[in-house]
Formats: structure tokens, C-alpha cells, sequence
């Protein structure tokens, strides 16, 4: 037997051996993540730059979509924020009584409505483009207009 090195234990060099695998995985591991970070975030570089020539060609919402996911990856980049104020608005929408539930079809868009919540409802971010709200509560008929989202400015929509 060696001096230093119990019976069966390999002694240090299967320590040593150990240890190195171990600053290895973790090495590789840190790298996999630095590179997927980095293909992240061109990959989101990509899109606010289609999100702007979507802007331009007046195409909101793939701008917005855009946008969205790469914010996701750059939340804090003034670019995104850009582009998700141009193809956005704040809209407010309330009925009398309040308690109806409210629901958005987008014109060119899916076939299905979306429930959006109960007035009074305000919704932060709607992208720009033309829906048909529907209002109902029980006891009323239910109401469905049109609601065009153009201009820049925050939209107040009253059902009474």
C-alpha cells in the first residue's frame, strides 16, 4: 500500500479526478447558457427590427407580437417600448349598470371572441386595429358594436 491511501478508496487521484468533472460539467454548463443567452438575444434583436418595418408598413399588430416576445428576452430595451407604444392603446370600457362581461373579436383576425373581463374593464394594451366589443350581463340583451383603435390617443368606450 501506498503511504497516505486507505484500501479501496483510489486514493487522491480519483478525488482529483472527481473534483475536475465536477469545475467541468459546471464549466460547460455556464457556457451553454452564455451562448443560449447571446442566440437569445440576437434572435430578439431580429425581431424589434421586423417589429420597426412592420410599424412602417402599418402592419400593428405583428409589430406588437414582435415586440411582445422580444421583450420577453430585452424587457428594459427602449426600442421595444417604442414599438409597443406605437401599435397599442389604453382603452377603458364601461357600462351602466357595471358587471358585464366584455369580449373582442379582432376584424382579420381569429374567429373567435376573447373574453377580456367585467366593467368597468381597462385594458393597458390593445393593439391597433379594428374589433367588435360584445357586452353582456344577465338580464340585458347583449350589445356588440364596432371599436376602431387608430389614433394615439388613451380610448373611452361607454355601453349604455
Amino acid at each position: 500500500h501506498r503511504v497516505g491511501a486507505t484500501a479501496g478508496s483510489g486514493g487522491p487521484r480519483r478525488w482529483w479526478w472527481g473534483i475536475s468533472a465536477i469545475v467541468a460539467v459546471v464549466i460547460v454548463a455556464a457556457l451553454s447558457w452564455r451562448f443560449y443567452r447571446a442566440s437569445q438575444r440576437k434572435k430578439a434583436e431580429q425581431m424589434i427590427a421586423s417589429a420597426q418595418r412592420l410599424v412602417e408598413q402599418r402592419r400593428y399588430s405583428e409589430a406588437y407580437e414582435a415586440a411582445s416576445a422580444a421583450e420577453q428576452v430585452i424587457p428594459a430595451d427602449d426600442r421595444v417600448r417604442d414599438v409597443i407604444v406605437k401599435t397599442t392603446q389604453s382603452v377603458a370600457i364601461t357600462t351602466e349598470p357595471s358587471g358585464a362581461a366584455v369580449y373582442l373579436q379582432r376584424f382579420k383576425g381569429p374567429d373567435a371572441r376573447v373574453r377580456m373581463g367585467t366593467t368597468p374593464l381597462k385594458l393597458p394594451r390593445l393593439v391597433r386595429a379594428d374589433y367588435l366589443v360584445t357586452v353582456e350581463k344577465d338580464g340585458y340583451e347583449p350589445v356588440t358594436m364596432p371599436l376602431t383603435i387608430a389614433a394615439m390617443w388613451p380610448r373611452e368606450f361607454e355601453v349604455q
